[in-house]
């Protein structure tokens, strides 16, 4: 599983996530504390002209790895994830301002 040689996102947005548990006492005191050992991120990638081709890989590379994780190297911080597709689908639509080029979101979340 591998994440396709594509051109760069042209944003990229990103969540650090550490799960905590709360709970409420009938004194009104709130116990709480850490669910997991460590952080994680989510990352939003989004293009705003993305080629057919490049479409074609990353729908391809999505249909064979969903589910299961991969590597993925940020492409500013050149730091590398591990990391799987969040969501079961990938968004995109015709980009109205440049002709054969898509607006595409893709969501990647540390694993």
């Amino acid at each position: 599983m591998a994440w396709p040689s594509i051109a760069a996102p042209t944003r990229i947005s990103a969540k650090h996530h550490k799960g905590q548990y709360k709970s409420k006492m009938e004194t009104g005191r709130v116990l709480s504390g850490a669910k997991h050992v460590v952080g994680l991120r989510s990352f939003e990638l989004y293009w705003d002209a993305m080629t057919q081709a490049d479409l074609d890989a990353l729908i391809s590379a999505h249909e064979s790895d969903a589910g299961g994780t991969f590597s993925w190297t940020h492409p500013l911080t050149a730091v590398t994830y591990t990391v799987g597709y969040a969501e079961d689908e990938i968004a995109y639509d015709l980009s109205g301002a440049k002709v054969n080029r898509y607006v595409v979101q893709v969501s990647l979340e540390q694993r």
